[in-house]
């Protein structure tokens, strides 16, 4: 239950972010992790997704997606619908369920620790449409 716990602490900080941090990826890791995030699209709010434990499932912020029913959401290769299924009001996130799963690697709980001077990698959507640059 902790680890449950520290997990979606996790993923409230990097969603409320709207960016996740890595520490010393190697390149082969920051290619799945670019397939792994998604744009999410309700109404006129963008926001940053991530594939998530099932080839089905998107985390997102709650507040990106409240009141409304018409959810895109765009992957590396293709565009599908979403519905919220899941709400984590305390925690400002929803589990979002796409209309088919996917064939594209999932997030993982990533690499928490980091030391003074390591490489970090900041991964999520920019906004200016273009998915092959979410990682600086």
């Amino acid at each position: 239950m902790i680890r449950v716990q520290q997990t979606i602490c996790l993923i409230v900080v990097f969603l409320t972010c709207h960016v996740s941090t890595y520490a010393q990826l190697s390149q082969s890791s920051i290619t799945q992790l670019r397939k792994s995030t998604v744009k999410v699209e309700s109404g006129s709010k963008v926001s940053t997704g991530f594939l998530w434990k099932r080839s089905n499932w998107v985390v997102t912020t709650l507040h990106s997606v409240t009141q409304s029913t018409n959810l895109r959401i765009t992957l590396v290769d293709q565009v599908r619908k979403a519905k919220v299924i899941k709400v984590l009001k305390q925690y400002d996130l929803a589990l979002l369920e796409l209309d088919r799963a996917v064939s594209l690697p999932l997030l993982n709980n990533g690499n928490t620790s980091v030391a003074v001077n390591d490489n970090l990698y900041v991964l999520g959507y920019n906004g200016k449409g273009n998915l092959s640059n979410i990682i600086d």
